[in-house]
């Protein structure tokens, strides 16, 4: 049987998603990146919520490797351009 958690403390959710630091857990909190469970004064984060945010990941990293590709084709296109009344005059 897999015995598995309903709700997870702050500490541990932090810990399961690899050591993320205080501060940047409650910055992935405060923009919406991670629902917190609250009982009375508590927090906690469930599992699905966790499986969740690591999908978000997994689904914007591949977005993002398409956009670091179009990003790759701009920049190398971009060509030096001097600035009209600037330096030596």
């Amino acid at each position: 049987m897999n015995f598995q958690k309903a709700l997870y403390n702050v500490r541990d959710a932090r810990a399961f998603l690899g050591g993320l630091s205080h501060s940047k857990f409650y910055a992935l909190v405060r923009e919406g990146s991670i629902e917190l469970t609250k009982i009375g004064r508590r927090s906690y984060v469930t599992p699905q919520e966790i499986e969740r945010f690591v999908r978000s990941l997994q689904s914007g990293r591949e977005s993002c490797s398409d956009a670091s590709a179009e990003a790759k084709t701009v920049r190398s296109g971009l060509v030096a351009t001097p600035i009209e009344g600037g330096g030596d005059a």
